[in-house]
Formats: structure tokens, C-alpha cells, sequence
């Protein structure tokens, strides 16, 4: 009996525990930061139509106020060409993040000749100040098409 009187008072103190109240739920509302910038250049910005006959150096600089950069990529026709991937740390102060790279895209002997379409894609913070911004899983996109006239393929 008296373990049943135990069992039963500890059920009550923790009882309380168990409940849900509406009123001790807090509600918040993130206020955005301050817009990231970028300013994307390459040193095919003004090259209309680059041509590649063996191989084609592309460089870029990315340059973020405001926000962080996540990720890069560049594919041709689906087919992945380069990805360069930064290590987030959600703990960073966020201010100005340059990037200069390069990477060479090659043409083969089985390439057909003709115009293929590059993709330069750059995930970068929005700067939103959401839980998901927080995390690093929230990106913005910036994208860049180019034109690339490939000669003496297979074909």
C-alpha cells in the first residue's frame, strides 16, 4: 500500500509536466538582414560566342556583401564540368566573401561540332535571418548562361 501511495504522488508532482498550454507559446518573426550583393565577372563576359577548338579557360571572381557563398557549378548540356563547395560555419559573421578560380573546359575527339550551352550557377546565403538561413540550408541562385561554339569535334 504504501508503494501505491509512492507511485501515486510522484504521478501527481509530474502530472503537471504532461500539460500543454497555448500560452507558453512564443511566436517570432526573423527580420531579414541586410540584402546580400554579388557581383559575378568572367573573363568570357565580353566574348559573344567563345570558341573552343581544343580547350577554353574559364575564370571567374565572386564577390558577396552581405552573405556568404555555399556553392559553384558550371555544366554543359547536364554534364557536370566543376562544383566548388565552401565549408559553412553557421557561427561566421557574415560580411564580404571574395572567390577567384578557374578551370579548363576540354573538347574531345568525340565531341560533336556545334553550340553547346555553359551553366555557371552560384548558391549563395540569403541572408533571410530564417531558421533555414541559419542552418546554411537557404540559398539564393544566381545563374550565368554562355554560349560556347565548339569546332573540329568527332563529328
Amino acid at each position: 500500500m504504501r508503494a501505491f501511495i509512492s507511485i501515486f504522488f510522484i504521478l501527481a508532482i509530474f502530472l503537471a509536466a504532461c500539460s500543454y498550454s497555448n500560452s507558453e507559446v512564443y511566436y517570432a518573426s526573423p527580420v531579414q538582414g541586410d540584402t546580400a550583393t554579388v557581383i559575378l565577372s568572367t573573363n568570357l563576359d565580353t566574348i559573344d560566342t567563345p570558341v573552343i577548338s581544343d580547350s577554353l579557360l574559364f575564370k571567374y571572381r565572386a564577390e558577396i556583401t552581405n552573405g556568404e557563398l555555399y556553392f559553384t557549378s558550371a555544366s554543359i548540356e547536364s554534364a557536370t564540368l566543376y562544383q566548388y563547395a565552401t565549408d559553412y560555419d553557421p557561427d561566421t559573421i557574415i560580411g564580404s566573401f571574395v572567390l577567384t578560380d578557374s578551370f579548363w573546359i576540354w573538347s574531345s575527339p568525340a565531341t560533336e561540332s556545334g553550340l553547346y550551352s555553359l551553366l555557371f550557377t552560384l548558391y549563395y546565403s540569403s541572408n533571410t535571418n530564417s531558421l533555414g538561413d541559419k542552418l546554411g540550408v537557404e540559398a539564393d541562385i544566381l545563374n550565368l548562361e554562355f554560349d560556347l561554339l565548339v569546332e573540329g569535334g568527332g563529328k
